[in-house]
């Protein structure tokens, strides 16, 4: 049975590329600027899709435990697009919530601690250099 490298791998891959063979032997210095950029966001998206369904499914419970009530009309998603779609209207209620002021002060306190948990293990994917230290503010 033929093995072959996973997607985030092959991304992984393109990226040292650039950075090893194609930006050293780039003159021009925009472009050299871009293949940094692309070698980045290779980077970037083989982390996303490595951690991506670990993240999606943590925030699905965190939202489920603000907003029970929201799940329950919703039902549960099957397919990856469909809880991509889930999440997606979860975090719409949630929204609109905030925005008309429909939460206890217990049910901000934890719709606070949802947004920031979400920020950082966003972060940590996306920029894992990124401070997120809980003393920052």
């Amino acid at each position: 049975m033929q093995q072959r490298p996973t997607k985030p791998a092959l991304l992984q891959a393109i990226a040292r590329f650039l950075i090893s063979e194609v930006y050293p032997n780039v003159p021009d210095k925009r472009l050299n600027f871009r293949v940094l950029i692309a070698a980045n966001l290779a980077n970037m998206v083989a982390a996303e899709m490595e951690s991506e369904h670990t993240l999606m499914e943590a925030e699905m419970a965190r939202l489920a435990e603000l907003m029970p009530d929201a799940v329950a009309r919703h039902g549960a998603p099957q397919s990856d697009i469909e809880r991509w779609r889930f999440l997606s209207e979860l975090n719409r209620e949630l929204a609109a919530r905030i925005r008309q002021r429909r939460l206890s002060s217990a049910e901000k306190r934890r719709a606070w601690a949802h947004v920031k948990e979400t920020l950082i293990r966003t972060l940590a994917v996306d920029n894992p250099r990124f401070d997120t230290a809980p003393d920052i503010e």
